[in-house]
């Protein structure tokens, strides 16, 4: 995979995995690493607060993960000491952490609306991410030997940034992983007991339109619905579909881990028992009441019922 050879000119092929957190992207992570052509890593960038103390998939700490380290020299990630992340998730167009975000947001939709011509405003930054971003998924298909690199970094303005800095070369393949409200409903109160269920509903909206949204950028070929239920019903039925989605080769991928030394998968801590088995989460059935329930997929409407929740 060659990504940064076809920045003077050609098609740039990208893969994200979009889901909010509990919807179980660390096991589709892993799933995906039991192909051979396929490499994901979870919450893809490990962040400097806490990567060095952060536990990979391999066990080790990120720090004294040879893995890790490697994806690091080759990078030469310690220029982006001042980076919340081993490598910016997007544009810095300034030092101060404080502002970036916002900036590179702006600068990312007016790109979008007016032309990648925008960028020119902050030519080393948008330069720099490019080249880097591309030049990471080609280096974790160097290492782990595969051919696609599937991101899960979740990030909108990342992605977006790639499209408007790409313009029509960039051939974007979204994966658009969904969970059932009431569960993501569940999960969040678990870390908050103060959340309500129609809070909970909306942001499960709000993020699932905007994943919805970027067709407009992908078109109906570049676009995948997942349902975690799906995959918990018929991990392999619904993996073979993804796999011609990606365009590779479908084959069993609900295994444990097939290839060790692509198990470097950042996230949620169940990675370290994963049997290969997928368990259909539905504590929420009676850890939430009937009215909660009602509530979640009030304010979830009508995306939730056009999922099949209800």
């Amino acid at each position: 995979m060659t990504l940064r050879g076809n920045l003077v000119g050609g098609e740039v092929p990208l893969y994200f995995v979009m889901a909010p957190s509990y919807h179980s992207s660390t096991l589709l992570a892993l799933l995906l690493n039991n192909h051979p052509d396929l490499s994901s890593l979870g919450d893809t960038l490990p962040h400097r607060r806490l990567y060095p103390n952060q536990r990979c998939g391999c066990e080790a700490r990120v720090r004294d993960c040879s893995f890790w380290q490697e994806v690091h020299r080759r990078l030469d990630a310690d220029r982006f000491a001042h980076s919340d992340f081993m490598i910016p998730a997007y544009p810095e167009v300034s030092k101060d952490y404080r502002i970036n975000s916002v900036v590179a947001r702006s600068l990312t939709a007016l790109s979008l609306s007016l032309g990648p011509g925008v960028w020119k405003l902050a030519p080393r930054a948008s330069s720099e991410f490019l080249e880097t971003f591309l030049r990471f998924g080609e280096v974790i298909c160097e290492l782990q030997q595969s051919r696609i690199f599937v991101n899960n970094v979740k990030s909108f303005t990342s992605l977006l940034a790639l499209r408007s800095l790409l313009g029509k070369r960039a051939r974007i393949r979204v994966i658009h992983l969904i969970r059932d409200p009431r569960g993501y409903f569940l999960s969040e109160r678990k870390q908050n007991p103060a959340v309500t269920p129609r809070a909970s509903g909306r942001r499960w909206l709000a993020y699932h339109r905007r994943v919805e949204w970027l067709k407009h950028y992908t078109g109906p070929e570049g676009y995948f619905r997942l349902r975690y239920e799906d995959l918990c019903d018929d991990g392999e039925a619904a993996l073979a579909q993804l796999c011609r989605f990606l365009e590779v080769e479908p084959q069993p991928m609900c295994l444990p881990v097939v290839y060790p030394e692509k198990n470097h998968v950042l996230g949620n801590v169940t990675r370290f028992d994963f049997d290969g088995q997928i368990r259909p989460s539905l504590g929420w059935i009676e850890a939430t009441t009937a009215e909660e329930q009602r509530q979640v997929l009030a304010a979830t409407r009508p995306l939730s019922q056009a999922c099949g929740y209800s």
